[in-house]
């Protein structure tokens, strides 16, 4: 499956009141992940891409998938950092 990486660059809020998504931008395009990789796979493959700090630990990180988009937060608060939106061919 080919996706599209959207970077949440500018949220507000905290995790009492809810987070806002004030802007994004699409990062790449035709970022290849086959369907069976596994959320630590997909961190690291972030990380290849420069895209996470590769110091960072993936249990930081939490993912939820909604079937054509992944949304990867912060775990400890839930604070969006990413999407991955599936491409549409």
């Amino acid at each position: 499956m080919t996706y599209s990486l959207i970077n949440y660059f500018d949220v507000w809020g905290n995790e009492i009141d809810g987070w806002e998504i004030n802007d994004q931008c699409i990062e790449k395009t035709g970022i290849e992940i086959p369907y069976e990789m596994d959320n630590d796979q997909i961190l690291n493959m972030l990380k290849r891409i420069n895209f996470l700090n590769s110091a960072v630990t993936n249990d930081y990180f939490e993912i939820t998938n909604y079937g054509e988009l992944v949304e990867i937060n912060v775990a400890e608060n839930g604070c969006p950092i990413c999407a991955l939106m599936e491409e549409i061919v």
